[in-house]
């Protein structure tokens, strides 16, 4: 259900809206289409007024699911698994180099170009070494919280489809 007040009440939106009701409710109903939505109080369209109601609106979902919203495909769960996959191993490999960097005491400098790229020592930069680490770990543990998320997401998807057969 779609309220629009009287053209009375609309001056009393801000200055830019004021004068466009016409254009701001055809924009509205080209996209929130009859009959999926009902309006109140437009002047619009069939060239009838409809009277506002007097109860206030209800802000509940609409009875009718969208059907393509509702259904998860088996191969939307493989999407999910593989991208799952992917930031588990880029989780694996960051923290992979951490492990190496502290048990070596040497760690690759993390930069964008690649003539800027080389190796770290603790013994030398240990503030460089660290940084990178941190950078590493940093990376690894987003990674790993998407994962995680990601994860959660598809057990209550799956829940749902379990619940729906």
């Amino acid at each position: 259900m779609i309220y629009f007040h009287s053209p009375e009440r609309w001056q009393s939106y801000p200055e830019w809206a004021r004068h466009r009701r016409t254009e701001i409710i055809s924009r509205i109903k080209r996209e929130f289409c009859e009959p999926d939505y009902e309006y109140y109080g437009d002047e619009i369209g069939a060239g009838t007024v409809k009277p506002l109601p007097v109860t206030a609106p209800s802000h509940a979902v609409p009875s009718t699911p969208n059907p393509t919203l509702s259904k998860t495909t088996p191969k939307q769960i493989a999407a999910l698994g593989l991208v799952i996959l992917v930031f588990l191993s880029l989780a694996s490999g960051m923290f992979g180099l951490v492990n190496d960097g502290i048990q070596k005491g040497e760690t690759y400098f993390p930069a964008k170009l690649p003539t800027q790229r080389r190796s770290v020592s603790r013994e030398q930069e240990p503030k460089t070494f660290w940084a990178s680490l941190s950078i590493y770990a940093f990376i690894g543990a987003g990674a790993s919280g998407l994962a995680l998320w990601f994860i959660q997401q598809g057990w209550k998807e799956v829940g749902k489809i379990r619940r729906d057969q």
